[in-house]
């Protein structure tokens, strides 16, 4: 079964994932830098400390607390973090002269990697090993373009790349959400929710614990970035000037790896989300179908499926 074999023994929490590896990274490289820059403020702070009631309370303890509220507080920006990387504040004021050169380079690189994956796949020969390696990119990061092109065979190279988003991270994440509506007619986000709560407590924790991969992964990726600033302006106000460069490099690269990390991430968690829709859309129907649609006697199709969608949302 490979990756899926870990799933129900899986021992780690989400929160764990979620809240405190991010919280605890932060509160360490803000205590390096602190005590790497600010040695006798530290000390101050210590003596405060000491003559405070905070002296009953184990060191460890408070960093543990400290850094649990530090990750609720990330955890707070998820959603505006994961949309900023995925690419959609880019296309939302692309209008603008700056913001629109980004998106408009990081877009042709995007392209240009549907464009490779897409020849690679048609000059393969069948059952090669060339073939299938094209063919499982295309469908990890590009399904939303496939989509596009299944209902419009005259698509034009135009409108098709229009749909492409700056980012690999956005492109998982549309290529994982279209694919209910592309095999069943279902709106993913707004089906997604009533699937979920049909799922077993095992399954749900998978599911979650898979997520909470991507969500940290976003998170690590925005702290190293954070990281590498600030690391960079206080040693440089130090006269550290060798530190300072060594550490934007250093952290640029763990953003760096993070990031694929959350590319990574999203793609297995597709897997299983795809999974969901393809085991548990049969039970939603018989949960959710009424009077209202009673002249749906077997499972619907794509059009009755969108018509519930209309019906339930409107």
């Amino acid at each position: 079964m490979g990756e899926a074999e870990i799933s129900p023994q899986f021992e780690y929490s989400s929160s764990f994932l979620r809240i405190m590896i991010p919280g605890l990274i932060v509160a360490t490289l803000v205590s390096f830098l602190l005590s790497f820059s600010y040695f006798q403020c530290l000390s101050l702070l210590k003596k405060a400390i000491d003559n405070s009631a905070w002296a009953l309370i184990p060191l460890g303890v408070t960093f543990v607390f400290i850094s649990i509220f530090i990750g609720f507080v990330l955890y707070i920006f998820i959603k505006p973090l994961t949309q900023l990387l995925e690419g959609y504040y880019f296309e939302l004021y692309q209008e603008k002269y700056f913001i629109g050169v980004i998106t408009d380079k990081l877009k042709r690189r995007q392209c240009k990697r549907f464009d490779r994956y897409e020849k690679d796949y048609d000059s393969g020969a069948l059952g090669s090993v060339k073939r299938g390696f094209a063919y499982t990119r295309l469908y990890e990061y590009f399904s939303h373009c496939l989509y596009r092109i299944s209902i419009n065979r005259e698509i034009e190279d135009k409108e098709l790349k229009e749909c492409i988003l700056p980012t690999l991270l956005g492109n998982a994440f549309s290529s994982l959400e279209v694919y209910p509506k592309w095999k069943y007619g279902m709106n993913g986000i707004f089906f997604w929710t009533r699937i979920e709560l049909l799922m077993t407590p095992e399954n749900k924790k998978t599911l979650d614990t898979m997520r909470a991969f991507v969500d940290m992964s976003i998170l690590l990726t925005w702290i190293f970035i954070s990281a590498a600033i600030a690391y960079f302006v206080f040693l440089a106000c130090s006269g550290e000037y060798i530190f300072s460069m060594v550490s934007v490099v250093l952290f640029i690269l763990f953003s760096l790896f993070s990031y694929h990390m959350a590319v990574r991430s999203t793609v297995d968690y597709g897997y299983y989300l795809r999974s969901s829709f393809d085991l548990y859309r049969e039970e939603l129907w018989e949960k959710i179908k009424n009077k209202q649609f009673n002249d749906q006697v077997l499972l619907p199709n794509k059009e009755s499926w969108g018509k519930i969608y209309r019906d339930l949302r409107f």
